[in-house]
């Protein structure tokens, strides 16, 4: 699998926050706007692309393209959020990878 850089992912735990890991990933990222009655709303998304299909990445993670270290609570909650992920086990060792639905 082609990637074009690494993803950090961070998960909350309480008040802790942890590193779940740097993975390479494909990051496709897709920035807009979405209008609505009272006005314009932020929809920013992306799908992300990683290899490892053991990665441990869950619902509600956030993710940030590049490595990151320790977040500030400002930039965690400024990152974006997991909310879909499909694990495609199927096909040859190239093929197989996790792809996550963020926004």
């Amino acid at each position: 699998m082609i990637t074009n850089g690494i993803c950090t992912v961070f998960r909350t735990a309480g008040k802790a926050v942890l590193k779940a890991g740097a993975f390479p990933c494909m990051w496709q990222e897709v920035r807009a706007y979405e209008v609505q009655k009272y006005g314009e709303e932020n929809a920013d998304t992306a799908k992300v692309f990683i290899p490892d299909i053991a990665a441990n990445i869950r619902k509600g993670d956030y993710i940030f393209f590049g490595e990151m270290s320790d977040p500030t609570d400002k930039e965690l909650y400024s990152g974006l959020h997991v909310h879909s992920i499909t694990v495609n086990n199927f096909g040859s060792r190239n093929m197989r990878h996790i792809m996550l639905g963020v926004r």
